[in-house]
């Protein structure tokens, strides 16, 4: 379908058209075609990750090179802790994974009143107390059992207020504030998780001073929340997610007095403060080279929770220019998965995220980010086994010396609130991280 079509080797690529030694292409394809030939080419459907290549004359040349080896340095980084408050989800639960060793998930919340002015009646004393906690989904092995203590919060935390993953329990539980522990085998397909309190611990609400359920202010000061930490001393296959902002969701206070028996609802809700908490220890697991930008490591790791990611570099491509003007009409960053470490059920992330690394370490959206999700993609390729992400514009910038190539980071996509992880095929042959660029070169 395209004409007068020549292959160059990749010694006569580096002498004519780049001028340098800077990369290792493992293919490298140019086409003189008329732009016409291209719309032929084309389907009567638009494909948004071609989008430039039929606008420009027919004279320029246009060259297809995958990108490999020296034109890509990758490793695995540890990723800083991420804010985690006031997520969709909450997550508990801890197990070993085969390859990426323990993970630990543990969260806290509080909880608010619904309604005020509780009167108890006369001689009130509490039956228990239940918190119900609606499944949302789950990642690993939940035939398992599960084991976690619940505590009652010493410390305040605020909605309106910043948490990260790392926060440190021990400023805000103590000892003492243990009210129960529970083991129980996970039923993500259930309506939910039913977790009773003690009596004794339920009748201090009944004991609470009167003014206490006067507004959520003066309730708060009271119970400050809870916090529900997973056992990492036996750890299980999964880590369960729960809906905190579910109907379902909600405290149950029982009780009886003179009259009758009957019971009191707390609610969590939007305006709770929540806070996952998330731990990994990779001794003894497979995961190695982590912050190591020196060494090759031929697999690379990414896992949610705050866990590991992919720093991704450039090296050279900022000295294209020297070589005449070079625009790039599509860069595709292809990332494959090593599929012997992703079977079930261990799923991969439906779909990674691609973010720009700045000076300071700090993030900031890719200039691709902003023409759309379909474009830039970033979801996983189950045929294929892999992921792919258009950075053209991203690639035209450090060619054109706009952007200092501080590198990219490929993460989780909803690391706050998933605990999917996959390991990658690092660079240097044709099925690992590799970048197909089409460019045109007057």
């Amino acid at each position: 379908m395209l004409k007068n079509t020549q292959r160059f080797t990749i010694i006569c690529l580096q002498k004519h058209l780049l001028n340098h030694n800077i990369i290792s292409v493992l293919r490298v394809t140019v086409f003189y075609f008329a732009a016409a030939s291209l719309l032929a080419f084309a389907s009567c459907k638009k494909d948004p990750t071609t989008i430039g290549l039929d606008i420009h004359p027919g004279s320029d040349k246009v060259i297809a090179a995958t990108l490999v080896s020296e034109a890509i340095s990758a490793y695995t980084f540890r990723e800083d802790s991420l804010t985690t408050d006031e997520r969709s989800y909450s997550l508990l639960g801890c197990y070993n994974d085969p390859v990426f060793g323990l993970t630990t998930a543990s969260f806290i919340t509080q909880m608010r009143l619904v309604s005020f002015n509780a009167d108890f009646g006369n001689n009130a004393f509490a039956d228990s107390m239940q918190i119900i906690l609606d499944y949302y989904s789950y990642y690993g092995d939940t035939t398992m059992p599960q084991t976690f203590s619940v505590y009652e919060m010493s410390g305040s935390i605020y909605p309106d207020s910043s948490y990260y993953s790392n926060l440190k329990t021990s400023d805000l539980i103590s000892p003492s504030g243990l009210i129960s522990t529970h083991t129980y085998t996970p039923r993500p397909n259930d309506t939910a998780l039913i977790i009773t309190l003690p009596a004794s611990f339920a009748q201090k609400f009944i004991n609470a001073p009167a003014d206490s359920y006067d507004d959520n202010t003066k309730f708060l000061e009271f119970f400050k929340g809870f916090c529900f930490l997973a056992d990492s001393s036996n750890p299980s296959g999964s880590i369960v997610y729960f809906n905190l902002l579910s109907t379902k969701t909600k405290v149950v206070l029982y009780y009886t007095n003179d009259s009758t028996s009957t019971s009191y609802s707390f609610g969590i809700n939007t305006n709770c403060a929540r806070v996952n908490l998330f731990n990994h220890n990779y001794t003894g697991s497979l995961v190695t080279g982590i912050n190591d930008s020196v060494s090759f490591n031929s697999n690379l790791f990414v896992q949610g929770m705050s866990g590991t990611g992919l720093r991704i570099f450039f090296p050279g491509l900022e000295t294209w220019k020297d070589s005449g003007g070079i625009v790039i009409s599509k860069a595709v960053l292809v990332i494959p998965v090593n599929s012997t470490y992703s079977q079930t059920p261990y799923s991969v992330p439906s779909r990674l995220l691609n973010v720009a690394m700045n000076a300071d370490k700090t993030y900031s959206f890719l200039p691709d980010y902003t023409v759309g999700e379909e474009y830039f993609d970033g979801n996983f390729n189950s045929s294929a086994q892999e992921y792919r992400f258009n950075i053209g514009r991203y690639i035209q910038q450090i060619i054109d010396g706009d952007r200092t190539d501080y590198g990219i980071a490929v993460l989780c996509s909803d690391n706050r609130v998933s605990a999917n992880r996959a390991v990658i095929n690092n660079t240097g042959n044709g099925s690992g991280i590799r970048l197909e660029l089409y460019y045109f070169k007057p």
